[in-house]
């Protein structure tokens, strides 16, 4: 008995770890799900069990801290997390879906074994794909999601607070291809917010998301960047805010694979930074040092 109260012991940290951000965008394509997900840690964490009801390929990781991660039964990871630090997640998963008619329900089902503070979930609909039912929210379940788009896709999102570990996220969506000759952005006009406050409120709640887990001196070159219409000369960033060129170079390595900053060659080793609220950068590792 003693002994079993001694592992109970060890394992508390790990069981009641909390996540302080969840975000995931699922992006349904027609070879399956593509998903970009975000946890942000509040307490450190060693192991990551995240048991998923589906097929999972083409893993990649761009955490905060040595993290190694591999597919068995759902994603598994072994890392040294600290408090406010994030791991971002892109993988693909097969589509748990059924199809009635000419509509096509997806389930998508999130539910994670840690506690969660603040959990953000957007499901985007394939390009000029359409909500299948009216009123829109009879399309989804559960039906407090709200609707908005990118110009280019519907997109329904939902919003949790406090989850316990282990509680249900589970969501659902009916969509259908457009009509022939129906003009998609003609239901920008019949979705709760204007087209462009949409995309606009999008592209603001992606920068509030990303933002949010950022290390303070990633935030200081973001928010510096801002202060300057979103570009400097890399040896401005390092002069201002008093940073070494290492610890300049370091910082923006991080910041392209967020997708926070896009760099261009100037003439001979320097460089112009770019901001930028886009999808994670495809720059190669060896741009940025300078």
């Amino acid at each position: 008995m003693r002994a079993l109260c001694l592992l109970m012991l060890l394992l508390l940290p790990t069981a009641l770890a909390q996540v302080d951000l969840f975000s995931a965008v699922a992006s349904l394509e027609d070879g399956g799900i593509r998903h970009h997900v975000i946890l942000r840690f509040s307490e450190p964490v060693q192991k990551l069990e995240w048991l998923l009801p589906y097929q999972v390929w083409d893993l990649k990781l761009n955490p905060d801290f040595p993290a190694e991660c591999w597919i068995e039964n759902g994603i598994k990871c072994q890392m040294q997390a600290e408090a406010n630090k994030s791991i971002i997640l892109d993988f693909w998963t097969s589509q748990d879906s059924w199809t009635t008619g000419e509509k096509k329900t997806v389930r998508l089902d999130y539910t994670f074994p840690f506690k969660i503070r603040k959990a953000i979930i957007f499901i985007k609909l394939p390009e000029q794909a359409v909500l299948a039912e009216v009123p829109a929210n009879a399309s989804f379940l559960p039906g407090d999601g709200k609707v908005m788009t990118d110009g280019k896709h519907i997109i329904v999102y939902w919003e949790r607070d406090r989850l316990e570990a282990g509680e249900g996220m589970v969501f659902s969506v009916s969509y259908q291809s457009p009509l022939k000759g129906f003009d998609f952005f003609w239901l920008l006009f019949l979705l709760p917010i204007p087209a462009l406050l949409a995309v606009f409120w999008l592209r603001k709640m992606r920068r509030q998301i990303l933002t949010e887990v950022l290390l303070p001196e990633e935030k200081a070159v973001v928010e510096l960047l801002e202060q300057n219409k979103g570009k400097l000369l890399q040896k401005q960033i390092a002069k201002q805010l008093d940073f070494s060129k290492a610890k300049v170079s370091r910082i923006l390595k991080s910041l392209r694979k967020k997708g926070l900053v896009r760099i261009e060659p100037v003439s001979g080793r320097e460089n112009r930074v770019l901001l930028r609220y886009e999808k994670r950068g495809k720059e190669e590792d060896s741009q940025g040092e300078g």
